[in-house]
Parts: structure tokens; sequence; C-alpha cells
């Protein structure tokens, strides 16, 4: 019964997140197509000291690259390192790696 409870609870929250393609929620999906390059961007200004800016990427969505813009984020501990995430080319097709804190 419990754990009918949580599943129902894990699937009641899901269900009010905004929509995410399946590459944004690092579920491994292979894209036949190679992404494009990265966008030359400018960073925007941080507001507060200490913040990281993750770098934007390409996703794909609904059968083509859509990029996601870059941010500023705080680390979750002052030694925190980010690892930016990457499309890596694999036999089927392009597998994308998520970025993660490595601490």
């Amino acid at each position: 019964m419990k754990n009918l409870f949580l599943a129902s609870a894990f699937l009641a929250a899901t269900a009010l997140m905004s929509p995410a393609t399946a590459a944004e929620l690092d579920v491994h999906l292979l894209v036949p197509l190679a992404p494009p390059a990265p966008k030359v961007v400018v960073r925007p200004k941080h507001r507060h000291p200490g913040m990281i800016w993750i770098g934007g990427h390409w996703v794909w969505k609904q059968g083509r690259w859509v990029w996601k813009k870059g941010h500023w984020a705080r680390p979750p501990h002052a030694h925190a390192v980010w690892i930016p995430g990457q499309w890596v080319k694999r036999p089927r097709g392009y597998l994308w790696i998520a970025g993660h804190w490595k601490v």
C-alpha cells in the first residue's frame, strides 16, 4: 500500500512539472543528427558573487535542434566545479551526457 501511495504521489508531482524533452531529463536518447555548433553568446553580468555560468546547449525537441540558453547558478558548496554537458557520438547517433557538479 505504501509503494502504491509513493508511486501515485510521484506521478502526480511529475504531471504538475513543466513539459521537458527527454534530452533535458537526462534520458538516454539517441539523436540521429549531429547538433549544430554551440552558439557564441555574451554572458550577462551575474547579480551575486560566487555564481557560476552554466553554458547553453542544443536540445533535441520535436524532431529538431533548439538552443537552451545558459544561466548563472549558485554552486551547491564552495569547492564545487561545474562539468558541462556534451553530445557524444555513438555508432547509432548522438547521446546527451548531462552536465553536473563535481564535488
